[in-house]
Order: structure tokens, then C-alpha cells, then sequence
């Protein structure tokens, strides 16, 4: 990689590490930023698997826009479970733990986090691919990078 590269790696994930922080993901396409320096606006300048490099991205975000498990994730996790009409209980302390049908829960959450970033990204630039998990990646790969998440989370986490 050259050092331009890895200039322009740095800049996108900092600049939408921010809008994470920021809670502002939602309008990213619409936020003033260096667009020759944004990998996102310039998906052809991307080395290796573009797909992968936007998966990552955001599993980079929401890990640091929901960087723990706690109270707030769980109000999240619960609101995505009612908009899809499911039994939004799930304990906090499971979720921690590992618990199968509490984390059958979070992933149902991050499944829709990760897709709907997906989205939002696409309306970045017009050279931006619109992409969606179930239609980008196989089963394995979503179940390991949304492992790979959970565990970043729960390691975050206060014992």
C-alpha cells in the first residue's frame, strides 16, 4: 500500500469513526468533508475486496457508536425487536453472558444496524455501491464478523 492509501484509509475510517461518535451517520452524504481523500466516495480506489472494505467500515462504527454492552444497547436492541413485531424481551446480564436466545436477539439488531448502514452509505456519493448483507456476503462470513463485533462489545464491557 502506499503512504496516499494509507492516508486515504485514515481519513475515511476518522471521518466516519466521527460521524459514528457524532451520531450523525445518517446524514454522512450530506456532511462537508475531503472527498478526494474518502475511499467511500471513491470506491474504485479501494484495494481488495471493496464489499468487505464497507462491511468493515461500519462494523467500525457501530462499534463505536454502541461500544459496550449496557443500558443504551439494550433500548436499542429492544426498539429494533418491536419495530419488527418481536418479543422484545431480552436481559441485560444474558446478554452479557453470552446467553443463545439473548444473543439471538443482538443479532437480529446488528443484522438491521449493519443493513441499514449499508443504506446510508449508498446515498454517500453516487459511486457509492448500495449493498445488503444477505445479498454481498455468505452466512459464514456475516455469523464471523458479527461475532467479531458481539466480542468487541462484551470485551468492553464492565464485568
Amino acid at each position: 500500500m502506499s503512504s496516499k492509501y494509507n492516508q486515504m484509509l485514515d481519513y475515511t475510517r476518522n471521518h466516519f469513526i466521527k460521524l459514528a461518535r457524532e451520531n450523525r451517520f445518517p446524514e454522512n452524504g450530506k456532511i462537508s468533508h475531503d472527498k478526494d481523500m474518502c475511499l467511500v466516495c471513491h470506491p474504485e480506489l479501494i484495494e481488495g475486496n471493496v464489499p468487505l472494505f464497507f462491511f468493515d467500515l461500519i462494523l467500525d462504527c457501530i462499534a463505536e457508536r454502541r461500544p459496550k454492552i449496557d443500558e443504551d444497547l439494550l433500548t436499542a436492541i429492544k426498539e429494533e425487536l418491536t419495530m419488527q413485531e418481536l418479543d422484545d424481551d431480552i436481559d441485560l446480564e444474558k446478554l452479557k453472558q453470552n446467553d443463545p436466545e439473548a444473543f439471538q436477539k443482538w443479532r437480529m439488531w446488528a443484522w438491521s444496524a449493519v443493513n441499514t448502514a449499508f443504506e446510508m452509505l449508498s446515498l454517500h456519493s453516487a459511486s457509492t455501491p448500495y449493498l445488503q448483507l444477505e445479498d454481498t456476503f455468505s452466512e459464514n462470513e456475516i455469523e464471523a464478523k458479527l461475532k467479531q463485533l458481539f466480542e468487541k462489545q462484551r470485551s468492553n464491557t464492565a464485568k
